[in-house]
């Protein structure tokens, strides 16, 4: 029974007063295809007309956003299809391209499978003419029954798995051309503020990193010279103890050597002596025939009495053998001599050095 009623569209199911269902004649012809899209179906009377559609929608917005597989595909504007320049007051969804304002291409989608109307109140309502039927929020929607649309009901056609959202809205108004050059004028302004706030701002910073690297330069300068200040004085320090070091050494070497050609002095003056003895006991004629030569030998003696403050062997050299080759010594050993036999020549050059104990030796023996 429903089927031959959805097939007839004069018939409808009508409630009556009492409440019982009775099947309802529609007097009106039904809409025939070989008819143009304007005259194919009965528009209601509270359908906008086609002077009055531009004043009513002109500034709403009814969108169907499409979805595929809960991923977004695009949007379809009823209002635009509707503002067409063609006297258009509905919008036919089908599968028919010709007799349609929009094609769905599915298999369950009939020819002509709905119709969108749009009342002067700036609603919109969905004619449902079709074989497979369609779902608003997963309800099917009842045949040849005009079912108004809210904003965010999600609509299927037949078994297609596109879902479509209705979104409902106002469009902004549009202004005059004045208005809209002020606008542009005003936001180009803003946007050349901002720029110019944008560029202050990283001027602003720039001179910040500069001062800062200039001011970490001049700290970074400070500390090299605190560098190089210290280790200069750490270097002198160094040097100082090297050479106090080097004295403390000769002058312990020597307190050593005074002690040892001490020794050998006194031990070399009793055999000296000694020896005088024998030879003045057994050569008493040879002295008495000879005594010119016994006064040189008694001035050889004084001279070597006087050379005995001399010190001429200090640790393993002999100074008197080595007199004619003192530049082969080095020059601490050169020192042994002078500190030794405490001469007063400073801190010298090696061949200063060598020129005092020359004329030292030569003064206190004989060549």
């Amino acid at each position: 029974m429903t089927e031959i009623i959805a097939s007839k569209a004069t018939l409808y199911r009508k409630l009556s007063n009492d409440g019982r269902a009775f099947i309802h004649c529609s007097h009106r012809k039904p809409p025939s295809s070989s008819s143009s899209s304007s005259d194919a179906y009965y528009v209601p009377k509270w359908n906008v007309f086609a002077n009055t559609k531009h004043k009513i929608f002109a500034h709403k917005s009814v969108i169907l956003k499409v979805y595929k597989d809960d991923r977004y595909a695009s949007n379809i504007d009823l209002v635009d299809l509707l503002l067409a320049p063609l006297p258009k007051v509905y919008l036919v969804f089908g599968r028919d391209e010709k007799e349609c304002d929009f094609c769905v291409q599915h298999l369950s989608i009939s020819r002509k499978h709905c119709i969108f109307y749009f009342n002067r109140n700036g609603h919109v309502y969905l004619f449902d003419i079709s074989t497979h039927g369609v779902l608003i929020n997963d309800a099917p929607v009842p045949k040849r029954k005009h079912v108004q649309l809210k904003h965010e009901d999600r609509i299927q056609f037949g078994q297609s798995s596109r879902c479509y959202v209705v979104c409902v809205g106002d469009k902004p108004v549009p202004h005059h051309r004045d208005d809209q050059e002020n606008m542009t004028v005003t936001a180009n302004r803003h946007v050349d503020d901002k720029t110019d706030k944008k560029l202050k701002k990283t001027e602003l910073e720039k001179q910040k990193l500069q001062l800062e690297n200039t001011k970490q330069s001049v700290k970074i300068n400070e500390m090299q010279k605190m560098i190089e200040k210290l280790t200069l004085e750490l270097t002198q320090s160094k040097q100082r103890k090297n050479v106090q070091s080097e004295d403390e050494k000769h002058d312990d070497d020597g307190d050593k050597n005074d002690g040892n050609g001490n020794s050998d002095s006194e031990n070399g003056n009793e055999s000296d002596d000694d020896d005088d003895d024998d030879d003045e006991e057994e050569d008493t004629e040879e002295e008495e025939e000879e005594q010119d030569e016994n006064d040189e030998d008694s001035e050889e003696h004084e001279h070597d009495a006087k050379n005995v403050r001399r010190v001429t062997k200090i640790n393993g050299v002999d100074f008197l053998k080595e007199r004619n080759h003192l530049s082969k010594l080095t020059v601490v050993k050169l020192r042994y001599y002078i500190d030794k036999n405490k001469i007063n020549v400073g801190r010298v050059k090696k061949a200063e050095l060598i020129n005092v104990i020359t004329n030292d030796l030569k003064k206190h023996f004989r060549a």
